[in-house]
């Protein structure tokens, strides 16, 4: 056999000479094909595998450089080891949406609080009128408007209830109370309700059918006699053209409430209950009244004998009152002088003392030179314990409210809670802050927790930004995080490290 090409051979035959064999062998080119092809087969299989760890690796780090980014940038706020990079990502997120989630029922309860505070503005006259426009746009009050009225009703605790609960239960009850009674009202009737004292609520709504309003109002107080043990006295206000109008129907069911000695039996007073054609009414406007008790409370006994002199010369000299509407501006004072006596948390007896024979001769007279007699006598009083117990008073109620801040810090406390603490407004505290430390509730707030969180990063540096938040009761870390570079001019984060 002899080869001559690949696969081709060629043999001599044994027995004619002249014959030569010519065959061809595809296995033996077959073989070799294969092992080349397979060989070269293998070589781009290792390639394209390198290639593809190549690229694997750039996409990956590609795709993974944003989570780096992020991860860095909330690191920073969580400083320590974190073993699985993902893992605290999705733990970090799942803080966020808590964190936003709180913010959101932190931002109602804000927003909750303004529109009631205008509504309670509105009921005072504490609006301008071109002020009134743009508040009911912003909290969704344009329902209400047009003909409207005002109720204001009074919870009266019932013996039994008293008798078997204790004060604190009472007024968690009246909490629950008013809870129902807002959501069943709104059920009823177009209507907005809003506390305003202690024992005192009031429900704005349109001009309503009177039998149908009464038969509302009345399922309302079977409902808080039955199920809650409390007694509702309810004053329905004189109907008004306009929201912006609200206080003198607030006004008129305060006048109201004070009947409710006399008419022991009814539940529900109204206005048409005691109208009268051809009277001529009183005048005593809001902002005289406002100025009044302002007066009062800064112990000016000038300038409320000055308001006093001017009303009792409008109403007694130049309106020449009928004995209906004395009676009526006689109440109207009484009302604001148990508002001033709210306001310094004191009782008539705290004090008028032995002269409380003047007090209750106010509430029953109906002579104008008494009346006008024992208005004076009574103001001078409050203003006199107003004049000897303020400065001293006030820096004591500071120093009670400060030392109430420094050891409730660490708790989501809010100026409503103070207030409840002390049995005082809110706008009082607020003034008192403001006028003996020139600062405010959630300022001194504020400033308490990041002193204290500075002094936590750096003596307990295992602690997280989140645990510190959480020790100076912050409502999540982002929320501590954004009030301490705003009072810092730095994160948590770069504190520690200049401090370090």
């Amino acid at each position: 056999n002899k080869k001559i090409e690949r696969g081709i051979y060629v043999k001599a035959s044994d027995y004619l000479n002249d014959l030569i064999y010519v065959y061809y062998n595809p296995d033996s080119f077959s073989s070799l094909n294969y092992l080349s092809t397979t060989g070269l087969l293998l070589f781009l299989w290792v390639i394209l595998m390198l290639a593809g760890v190549y690229i694997s690796r750039y996409v990956a780090k590609r795709l993974y450089e944003p989570v780096s980014n992020v991860y860095n940038i909330i690191g920073d706020s969580y400083p320590g080891e974190h073993y699985d990079d993902i893992l605290f990502l999705m733990n970090s997120v799942d803080n966020l949406v808590k964190d936003n989630k709180k913010l959101h029922e932190i931002a109602d309860k804000n927003k909750l609080y303004l529109k009631h505070s205008f509504i309670k503005d509105l009921l005072t006259g504490g609006v301008e009128h071109y002020q009134v426009e743009s508040g009911l746009r912003e909290y969704e009050l344009g329902y209400i408007d047009g003909d409207c009225l005002c109720v204001v009703c009074e919870i009266e605790t019932q013996k039994d209830t008293k008798t078997s609960m204790d004060y604190k239960e009472i007024q968690t009850l009246k909490g629950v109370f008013l809870s129902v009674a807002e959501e069943y009202l709104r059920c009823s009737i177009p209507c907005e309700v809003v506390s305003i004292e202690k024992n005192r609520f009031v429900i704005i709504t349109k001009k309503l059918d009177e039998q149908f309003l009464n038969k509302i109002l009345y399922g309302l107080i079977d409902e808080s006699e039955e199920v809650y043990g409390f007694s509702l006295t309810m004053a329905v206000g004189k109907v008004v053209t306009g929201i912006y109008e609200i206080n003198n129907s607030y006004m008129s069911a305060l006048n109201l409430l004070e009947y409710r000695v006399v008419i022991r039996e009814k539940q529900i007073i109204c206005a048409a209950d005691f109208e009268k054609d051809g009277k001529s009414s009183y005048y005593y406007p809001v902002d005289v009244e406002k100025s009044l008790i302002y007066n009062v409370l800064e112990g000016n006994a000038k300038k409320c004998e000055s308001i006093l002199s001017n009303i009792f010369t409008v109403n007694f000299q130049e309106l020449s009152l009928d004995r209906y509407n004395i009676k009526n501006f006689k109440f109207a004072l009484i009302a604001t002088i148990r508002r001033i006596l709210n306001q310094i948390n004191q009782t008539e007896e705290d004090i008028f003392g032995e002269n409380i024979i003047d007090y209750l001769e106010f509430n029953t007279t109906e002579e104008k030179e008494n009346i006008e007699n024992a208005a004076y006598k009574i103001i001078r009083e409050i203003v006199k314990y107003v004049a000897d117990n303020s400065q001293e008073k006030k820096q004591e109620i500071v120093k009670h409210i400060i030392s109430y801040i420094d050891e409730n810090y660490h708790w989501d406390i809010s100026l409503s809670d103070v207030a409840q603490h002390f049995s005082l407004s809110e706008g009082h505290i607020g003034r008192l802050l403001k006028n003996d430390l020139n600062t405010s509730f959630k300022k001194y707030l504020n400033e308490r927790r990041i002193e204290v969180a500075k002094e936590l990063l750096l003596d307990e540096r295992n602690l997280s930004v989140n645990e510190v938040a959480s020790a100076v009761g912050c409502n999540g870390a982002m929320t501590f995080i954004r009030m301490f570079k705003k009072h810092t001019g730095v994160s948590p984060g770069e504190y520690k490290r200049m401090q370090n």
